[in-house]
Order: C-alpha cells, then sequence, then structure tokens
C-alpha cells in the first residue's frame, strides 16, 4: 500500500498533489479523486510538497535531501538544490513566490532562490 506523507491542493482547486512514500508525486482529480498521473520525485521518500499561488510550479523536499522546483503542467523537474544533512520536512514559498524556505530534520533551514 502507498503510504501518503504530503499532499497540496491545486490554487484552482480542480486537483490536488500528494507525495509518498515510494519516491512518487502523484497527481488527482479532485472531484472524484481518480488519479491523472505520478512522476518520480526523487530518489527516497517524497515528504513535502508546496505550490506556487498560480499554480505554475510546486516545490517538493524529501528523505533524499533535496529541494525540488517542478513545473506543475507537464511535471518537468525546473531546479533542485542540496544542502541538508537530513531529510526534509518542511517546504514553502514565500508569499512573493520568489524564495523557498525549508527546514531539514537536523534543524537546519535553507532559502533558496528560485528565481
Amino acid at each position: 500500500p502507498t503510504v501518503f506523507n504530503s499532499v497540496c491542493y491545486h490554487p484552482d482547486e480542480s486537483q490536488y498533489i500528494t507525495g509518498s512514500a515510494n519516491n512518487k508525486i502523484g497527481f488527482w482529480d479532485a472531484y472524484d479523486g481518480s488519479p491523472i498521473r505520478f512522476i518520480t520525485g526523487g530518489e527516497d521518500d517524497i515528504t513535502c510538497l508546496d505550490i506556487h499561488s498560480e499554480g505554475k510550479i510546486f516545490v517538493s523536499g524529501g528523505a533524499d535531501k533535496n529541494v525540488n522546483v517542478w513545473h506543475y503542467d507537464d511535471g518537468k523537474l525546473v531546479s533542485s538544490g542540496k544542502g541538508h544533512s537530513g531529510k526534509i520536512s518542511k517546504v514553502t514559498l514565500s508569499p512573493d513566490q520568489k524564495i523557498v524556505v525549508s527546514v531539514g530534520s537536523a534543524g537546519g533551514i535553507f532559502i533558496w532562490d528560485i528565481l
């Protein structure tokens, strides 16, 4: 069975994405819950997600210690950063949507410029 670690609604509320323990990011129909597609989100568990307020990009963090920025519509990796010494517990986009802040299980906080 799939173990889900994180979920985020797309801003238009038509879909949501999930991060799971099998390193997959799932895209789901919000109306009936049917799966749309899955992408490989990293080398290990996906532990956290956040979506840009316009829904164009989303960010994931995982047990592989990477912060990844993805294009929402095609699921392509836009950029990736590594710096944490443990799994990433939380990622969030700043209010201006230009910075990602991540927190790792080892206690570190990283600030990533995405534009």
